[in-house]
């Protein structure tokens, strides 16, 4: 039986323009410029190594997306949607964003 909890898979492009526009919503422009560079490095690097470059666009711009967040809310985020993560990711709190961005 399908889980019905999670909400369809969009497509990259619809979901590099929702990551996008969270990014505008919830990050300084400093961190927005961040990811935008890391989101263009990872779709060099996939590109690369014969990967999709919008999933590796996609991963990097979403990467720190939670980076702001109250801590609290990052904590909300990731036991609402539990993943199977190196324990450390959760334990200290300056990698809890990452979970929390997923």
């Amino acid at each position: 039986m399908v889980s019905t909890d999670y909400p369809e898979y969009p497509t990259f492009a619809a979901a590099l323009s929702l990551v996008g526009d969270l990014a505008v919503a919830l990050l300084t422009e400093e961190r927005r410029a961040h990811a935008t560079g890391v989101a263009d490095t990872a779709a060099g690097l996939s590109l690369r190594f014969s990967l999709d470059p919008e999933a590796g666009r996609l991963a990097g711009l979403a990467h720190d997306l939670c980076k702001e967040m109250p801590a609290n809310e990052q904590e909300a985020l990731y036991k609402r949607y539990p993943m199977e993560l190196p324990t450390y990711l959760y334990a200290e709190r300056r990698f809890r964003h990452g979970p929390a961005a997923a």
